[in-house]
């Protein structure tokens, strides 16, 4: 098996709905559950490689930065 690049493959989305916006964060390899997933991590790959968690642990508070930013801009 080769690799489908995992690095390489996220996707993002942002989404408005009738009562707000929602970001969506994906990843379309196939064996990225067993990589980074908090639920779903391979035992080989724990500590190697950071989870889905701790990136949105790490991330929200610069997530919720550029939402603001976003939104404040919007209704200037």
């Amino acid at each position: 098996m080769t690799s489908e690049q995992l690095g390489k493959k996220w996707t993002s989305v942002v989404v408005r709905e009738p009562h707000g916006v929602t970001g969506k964060v994906g990843n379309n390899v196939s064996y990225g559950p067993l990589v980074q997933s908090k639920r779903l991590q391979a035992r080989i790959h724990r500590g190697r490689w950071v989870t889905d968690e701790q990136v949105i642990e790490e991330e929200s508070p610069a997530i919720i930065r550029d939402f603001e930013r976003a939104i404040d801009e919007a209704l200037k």
